[in-house]
């Protein structure tokens, strides 16, 4: 037997039974493990044996403390970083961001002069630094390779076989009054079937056709084809043939064989593309050459449309055949880590519950990738404009999530970043700020679908103004402007609309809520709040009057008055349970608490809160709601309760916690503001008279208690906008219960 205050042993035979172990309080424990299997503890039974020496054993109690001591640092680290896990988090977000633009911006030298037609050169003399060639501008490029195609070739195949047919159905079909003349009727359709189909006849889709001359594929030989009919006009050619070989009364041999005829050409396809391409390919793309050395345009010149050419030409070579560059990569990677620290300075400076929330930041941060990512994508596949790129995605993102001020410096700070790569920086800076300032203002208030085509239409405009004014700077000429670039950029605002899928996406993953989902949950027909009318409608009722009154407040000092509203018409979904249990809900003059303890009557009373948490999760409503539930309450006592409970049983000692609301205390402004409207709205139901000096008395008292037991000081609310609070509760309750101005003298 084990004796107590001794070491661990390690009883039962070695196999695979588990063993047993008493401790030194004599407490068996079962090990599950079959030590006995294991090849190791076979090679190690002597040393564990060895362990029941007390030698052995203070040798193994150094070594032990000795691993112990050699692990402390390591626990001293995590211990640390779990203290501060939200600091770690946030600088990975940072690192992620950093690292995920970098990896998509392109890091070759950046062609850094600035310049445009009919304006002077700034910079010092450009000198040729090598031989290059000057490339055709895209108008005249295109307009050399339209002229070759309007004249280029088109290819047929001909049918020998249709003439004979042809020719077979006609004679089968002619017939003349005169037997004497069949002969000479049967002549003249041979004769004009034969002209007909050694001109050829084309099928009516080659009409629409572009070419400048035609060719019949015979075999290896191309032989000419100088003129072909289609078969619509087969009747006036026929009788110009007829004309042609002075064919007397050719009417009755045309109208027979004119409705036969059907085409014998038909367009080779390939042929006709192949030629088409070796034409485009034979097209040359430059016009000159500069030599290493020359000047290419002198400081102060005025840069021509031929300048400008070289200039363009030079910048195009020169970022083609660039390599990635270290230098410009860190020069990157300091322009991008300073934007992105000024978005977090200005978060911990101005916003700090968004600082202080990870799942936001990640939301910030993932909306610059987002941004960057479309831009580089499009600079890389250079198959489309530059002008459909929907960049003000992430205003209207930003915006609908937090507020106006983040959208619009968050978005500057991704404009300035995606500016250094943009191949007209301040014109792409300028455009794109613009646009993005009239995005977030004309989204401000986004209650109606038609808001959202009013906020396409004023986008579009903003970007069409700066488009249209720039281009003229640039070229001189009203005439000159791009007008094809209007169209891209109404492409641009309509793809801006996948901004309102993607917001749904990001609330879904990152459980946030916007004003959207709001407008959607503030609804009297949302399944939860009709659930709420019919179990507890003395609950919705007063419901609605909170959500009036805390709206309105919350208009009065500045806050989210939609917020709030949605918060007061969900706050008593908890009392849908028990809804008979609270008196806006008894209407038959029965009380069940009559029949209850006072204990158990105030903890029904504060369950409603927790059952409120309870229902508002099953039915997936966003934490933002959630946040209401907890606190319109915060942690003051269920008063009636109390005091009946010390008014009834003085000398008993009585359990604080059970009469007082679990909390949290509100924690901002609109969680603030509901405490105070639904604390006001219930007790005003209590008045015996509704009078302007009761309602004032009470709005008063309610407050200044809230106050005394430091229910707001979780939250940024100020003594002044407590003091206009309060007039306005005054005077909405004086309009709910009709309070009248009393006047002096005789009533009117």
């Amino acid at each position: 037997m084990p004796v107590q205050g001794k070491p661990w042993e390690l009883k039962g035979k070695i196999n695979h039974e588990p063993a047993v172990a008493r401790c030194c309080l004599c407490c068996k424990v079962q090990l599950r493990e079959g030590y006995a299997a294991s090849d190791k503890w076979q090679r190690n039974k002597e040393a564990i044996h060895c362990l029941q020496n007390p030698a052995y054993r203070l040798a193994f109690s150094f070594q032990l403390n000795a691993l112990l001591n050699t692990l402390a640092p390591m626990k001293k680290w995590l211990l640390y970083i779990s203290n501060r896990h939200e600091i770690i988090f946030k600088l990975i977000i940072f690192c992620f961001t950093v690292w995920a633009i970098l990896q998509m911006m392109p890091h070759q030298v950046r062609y850094k002069f600035d310049y445009s037609i009919s304006k002077p050169w700034t910079e010092k003399d450009l000198i040729a630094p090598f031989d290059f060639a000057i490339l055709k501008n895209k108008d005249s490029l295109m307009a050399e390779k339209k002229l070759l195609l309007d004249n280029a070739i088109l290819f047929f195949d001909r049918d020998t076989s249709v003439p004979s047919d042809v020719l077979e159905r006609a004679l089968s079909k002619a017939s003349a009054n005169d037997k004497s003349k069949e002969s000479e009727l049967n002549r003249n359709i041979t004769q004009l079937n034969y002209e007909l189909y050694k001109r050829g006849v084309a099928d009516e889709a080659v009409r629409s056709m572009q070419y400048g001359q035609a060719k019949i594929v015979d075999g290896v030989d191309l032989l000419p084809l100088n003129q072909f009919c289609y078969e619509n006009d087969a009747i006036e050619v026929l009788r110009h043939i007829a004309s042609e070989l002075k064919i007397e009364n050719p009417d009755l041999a045309i109208s027979t064989l004119a409705p036969l005829v059907v085409n014998n050409l038909t367009v080779d396809k390939v042929m006709t593309e192949r030629y088409k391409n070796q034409l485009m390919e034979s097209v040359s793309e430059t016009r000159g050459v500069v030599r290493k050395g020359e000047v290419v345009v002198s400081r102060g010149e005025i840069i021509t449309p031929d300048k400008f050419q070289k200039l363009e030409s030079l910048k195009q070579i020169s970022e083609e055949f660039a390599k990635p560059n270290q230098h410009v990569l860190f020069g990157q990677t300091v322009l991008v880590v300073l934007c992105l620290l000024f978005i977090m300075i200005f978060l911990a400076q101005l916003r700090k519950d968004i600082f202080h929330s990870n799942r936001r930041i990640l939301i910030i941060m993932l909306m610059v990738i987002f941004e960057v990512l479309i831009y580089t994508w499009s600079l890389k596949t250079e198959v489309i404009s530059m002008y459909m790129v929907p960049l003000c995605i992430m205003p209207i993102v930003i915006r609908t999530f937090f507020d106006t001020r983040l959208a619009l410096f968050s978005y500057v700070m991704t404009i300035l970043i995606l500016g250094s790569i943009a191949s007209n920086g301040y014109d792409f800076v300028f455009t794109q700020v613009s646009a993005g300032i009239v995005t977030i203002f004309s989204i401000k208030n986004m209650r109606r679908r038609s808001h959202v085509f009013w906020a396409v239409f004023l986008v579009y405009i903003a970007y069409f103004v700066c488009y249209f004014s720039l281009e003229i700077i640039h070229t001189g000429n009203m005439v000159k402007v791009n007008w094809e670039n209007a169209f891209w950029l109404l492409a641009n605002v309509l793809l801006t609309l996948f901004a309102y899928p993607l917001i749904y996406f990001l609330e879904r993953i990152f459980k946030v809520t916007s004003d959207i989902s709001l407008i959607e949950l503030a609804d009297s027909n949302n399944p939860l709040l009709h659930e709420l009318s019919i179990k507890a409608p003395g609950t919705f009722q007063h419901s609605l009057q909170v959500a009036n009154i805390a709206e309105a407040a919350m208009f009065k000092i500045g806050g989210n008055a939609l917020l709030v509203r949605v918060g007061a018409l969900y706050h008593d979904i908890g009392k849908m349970d028990m809804p008979l249990y609270f008196i806006e809900n008894q209407v038959s003059g029965i009380n069940p608490h009559d029949d209850l303890s006072f204990e158990e009557s105030a903890g029904i009373i504060i369950s409603h809160v927790l059952k409120g948490v309870e229902k508002a999760r099953r039915n997936q409503l966003p934490d933002l709601v959630i946040d209401f539930i907890r606190t319109h309450h915060g942690t003051t006592r269920v008063q009636y309760f109390y005091e009946s409970f010390l008014k009834n049983y003085p000398d008993k000692i009585i359990d604080e916690n059970a009469f007082h609301y679990p909390g949290p205390k509100p924690f901002n402004r609109e969680t603030a503001v509901l405490m105070m409207a639904d604390s006001v709205e219930a007790a005003s139901r209590s008045l015996k008279k509704h009078d302007a000096e009761s309602i004032n008395k009470l709005v008063n008292d309610i407050l200044d208690n809230q106050i005394a037991q430091n229910q707001f000081s979780n939250c940024d609310i100020t003594f002044r906008d407590i003091t206009e609070l309060k007039k306005l509760f005054c005077k909405m309750l004086g309009s709910i219960y009709h309070v009248r101005v009393e006047y002096s003298g005789a009533g009117i």
